[in-house]
C-alpha cells in the first residue's frame, strides 16, 4: 500500500506508479516490476525466484519501504510423527505428557529416538 503522510492526515494513492525490485542474498538485482496502485492504494505482483543461487536473507524494495525473507533449501522430511490425543484439562505451568509413533516414509518405526521441545 502506498500512502502520502501528512502533517495531520495521511492519504492513500490511487493510480500510483512504483517499481518493486527483488535482491538477491548478495544484494544484487535478480528481477524489477513496474506496478500501478489499485484504487485503495495497494498493488501486487509476484517473483519466481531463481533456482541456483546461495540460499538465505532476500529482500524486496520499493520507493516507500523494503522487507526481507529467508530462503532456505528444502529438504524432504524422512519420517513422520503421530501422537496420540492429550486426554483432560491443563493449566499454565502444568506438566504434560504426551505419546506418540515415529515412523520412517521406508515403513520402520524409529524405536528409542531422543525428542527435544
Amino acid at each position: 500500500i502506498i500512502i502520502e503522510t501528512g502533517d495531520d492526515q495521511n492519504e492513500i494513492k490511487p493510480n500510483e506508479k512504483t517499481t518493486v525490485t527483488l535482491f538477491d542474498v548478495n544484494r544484487q538485482k535478480v528481477e524489477e516490476l513496474d506496478l500501478t496502485t489499485n484504487e485503495y492504494g495497494t498493488f501486487s505482483g509476484s517473483f519466481t525466484l531463481p533456482s541456483t543461487g546461495l540460499t538465505g536473507m532476500m529482500q524486496i524494495r520499493n520507493e516507500s519501504g523494503n522487507t526481507s525473507f529467508s530462503v532456505e533449501e528444502y529438504k524432504r522430511p524422512r519420517f513422520e510423527v503421530t501422537f496420540q490425543p492429550v486426554k483432560g484439562s491443563f493449566r499454565l505451568n502444568d506438566e504434560v505428557s504426551v505419546s506418540g509413533e515415529a515412523e520412517a516414509y521406508a515403513g520402520a518405526n524409529i524405536d528409542n529416538a531422543e525428542v527435544q521441545f
